[in-house]
């Protein structure tokens, strides 16, 4: 990544909520389960957005149905989001980023509070987004060329 990037935090500003299905976690520092987020499809040419989940580390004892249920459903929450929060819009933009998908999915799927502490830079600097949404169209127009 750029020095952009790295002065605004990107790389460790990304934002998504982990499901330690099978209650394995040992810490808060270290979860385990899947991780649900919302990343871009094809980031060097791209700026639409999909859903994603990860499997965080290995996990013993695992339950094939639980994870295809719960994928199933964030999966949906998605689109859901997608129509319902960002007008049906799937281009990465000030309603659609990761940091309010992870809430989206906390507050609305989970029925969690999101907390106060936990804020996007671009929610306190807005230009930030635009900034960043500036360079990833030159950057996608010049993987295009």
């Amino acid at each position: 990544m750029g020095a952009f990037e790295e002065y605004v935090g990107t790389n460790v500003g990304h934002y998504s909520i982990i499901i330690d299905k099978n209650g394995e976690s040992d810490d808060d520092d270290h979860p385990v389960g899947l991780e649900i987020h919302l990343a871009m499809k094809d980031a060097m040419n791209s700026i639409e957005t999909g859903f994603q989940v990860t499997e965080r580390k290995y996990a013993e004892g695992d339950n094939c149905d639980r994870d295809m249920n719960i994928r199933n459903r964030f999966h949906e929450s998605f689109y859901i989001f997608i129509k319902e929060k960002c007008g049906g819009d799937n281009a990465w933009g000030r309603k659609n980023k990761c940091h309010n998908f992870a809430k989206y999915c906390l507050e609305e799927e989970l029925h969690l509070k999101w907390p106060e502490t936990v804020q996007s830079p671009c929610d306190n600097y807005p230009f930030l987004l635009h900034i960043f949404k500036i360079q990833k169209s030159a950057s996608i127009q010049t993987n295009q060329s």
